[in-house]
């Protein structure tokens, strides 16, 4: 909702580059601030200046929403693919996400008539083609894998069907640990959701679902989120800043909404969001970019994704020039050391910012804390009204108080750049350490032993990181080897 903040080479699992199946997981939800403290939607827009009759469409259908999801997976598995040619994983990190971002904003206006799928796309899209080049594909490779995945594209969104004319029943089952599985058995369409997840959805849409005008029932909305998001990869596309931030931010910036988010990872009641065709219903705005405030602060947590910074500053600046009113944006992001990182700090209208080192920043990933591998830049942008007014204005009492909130222990986000020597070694042995002893010569060591030596040497390579609980089990079962030694 959507990014997960890191840019390595490679997906966090060998099994999810080598095409295998993977586990069907529940989507989780950050939490958010509740009904209490939620405005009216009528008063909520003539706070900030917009209209409150404006809608957005919602055309929710879970039968075409199954068969776009399908496609989009399909699109993703094509990248893969192509980037594993040989037996030589080279995926780079969030490639396909990144290529998304950039496809649906350099598409053309009548092209983009799919909410997911992109229409249109270049065949030379430059963000897909540097992410390649910089894994090691040459420009020429680079080109053709672009060309072929805008080619299928094109083609999965003229194949699309139409929504259908009656809406399939879902019903709702409730399995072990408080997880709630939406199925469409007319379809074949299914989705988890952990308790939280639920819970959020469906006070959400009992907040927002009339004044929006959506005919559909709670069960059918939100089935078609749920494949919405399943299709990006849950809520961990997205990750958001922890609670206690949020609550600094509305407590002492007046932020009331977000501009970045989903129903899944949204703090506010209200927000923008990729999806208002799904999510209008929950408490979308719609897109950012048609969205423009006369006043009010509001937070900012972008994708990262070049071509979106770009746009977002864009707006940002129009809607802060036009505005005589106090605005004000608290934008957050990982400060990377990219153009549009540097544009955004260098903006006329940053009025404050601050930095929350590696080691102590924390951000939430559905309920889970996590560590982005780099520093979390928090940057103020205000026009002259609001830096002169005593509610809105970024104090440097106010920035200590962000700061802190933004500090926790978290769980380090990302795979590792650098690839372990042992690593083929340890594959070969990994089923042998499942199904018995290694048998060796007497006197030489077991293979187990020897490759747990190798793994702990490391090169820098572009490769997969390889999952922890492989190591982990291969490390202690060459312990146990040792140990039997040593008795006999």
């Amino acid at each position: 909702r959507l990014k997960r903040v890191g840019h390595h080479t490679s997906p966090p699992c060998q099994d999810h580059l080598m095409g295998k199946k993977q586990p069907f997981l529940a989507q989780d939800a950050t939490p958010w601030q509740g009904f209490a403290v939620a405005l009216r939607h009528s008063d909520f827009c003539r706070a900030i200046g917009i209209d409150a009759k404006k809608r957005h469409g919602c055309k929710a259908d879970i039968s075409q929403e199954f068969r776009r999801h399908l496609a989009f997976s399909r699109l993703r598995k094509q990248l893969i693919d192509a980037c594993c040619t040989g037996g030589a994983p080279r995926y780079p990190s969030m490639a396909f996400e990144r290529w998304w971002f950039s496809a649906r904003d350099h598409a053309a206006p009548a092209a983009e008539a799919d909410p997911l799928l992109p229409g249109g796309v270049r065949r030379d899209d430059p963000t897909l083609i540097a992410d390649l080049e910089r894994v090691g594909f040459s420009t020429a490779q680079a080109r053709r894998i672009a060309s072929s995945l805008a080619a299928s594209a094109s083609k999965v969104v003229a194949t699309l069907p139409q929504p259908g004319a009656a809406a399939p029943p879902v019903t709702v089952n409730r399995l072990e640990g408080g997880r709630v599985e939406l199925a469409c058995a007319a379809v074949g369409a299914k989705a988890l959701l952990s308790a939280a997840a639920f819970a959020k959805l469906k006070a959400l849409h009992g907040m927002h679902a009339a004044v929006s005008g959506s005919a559909s029932s709670f069960e059918h909305a939100a089935l078609v989120v749920a494949l919405r998001y399943r299709s990006l990869g849950g809520s961990g596309f997205q990750l958001a800043l922890p609670s206690a931030a949020f609550e600094v931010l509305g407590r002492e910036f007046k932020v009331c909404a977000e501009c970045f988010a989903s129903p899944l990872n949204c703090w506010f009641a209200r927000y923008c969001s990729a999806f208002p065709d799904c999510e209008e219903p929950f408490g979308s705005l719609g897109s950012f970019f048609d969205f423009e405030p006369a006043c009010g602060a509001f937070e900012v947590n972008p994708p990262f994704a070049p071509a979106m910074l770009a746009s977002m500053r864009e707006h940002l600046h129009k809607l802060l020039a036009k505005a005589t009113a106090p605005l004000s944006f608290v934008i957050a992001l990982a400060n990377w050391d990219h153009d549009e990182v540097r544009s955004l700090r260098q903006s006329p209208y940053v009025q404050a910012s601050l930095l929350v080192p590696q080691e102590e920043q924390q951000w939430l990933d559905g309920s889970t804390k996590r560590r982005a591998p780099v520093e979390l830049l928090i940057l103020v942008l205000q026009n002259a009204a609001a830096a002169k007014d005593p509610d809105f204005a970024a104090t440097p009492r106010r920035m200590d108080l962000l700061r802190r909130s933004c500090i926790g222990d978290a769980v380090p986000l990302g795979p590792r750049k650098k690839r372990n020597v042992g690593s083929d070694i340890a594959e070969s042995v990994a089923p042998a350490a499942s199904s018995g002893p290694v048998h060796c010569e007497p006197g030489a060591a077991p293979a187990v032993e020897r490759s747990s030596q190798l793994l702990k040497c490391r090169v820098r390579l572009p490769c997969a990181r390889r999952p922890m609980w492989r190591l982990v089990k291969l490390l202690q079962f060459a312990k146990r080897q040792r140990s039997d030694s040593i008795r006999q």
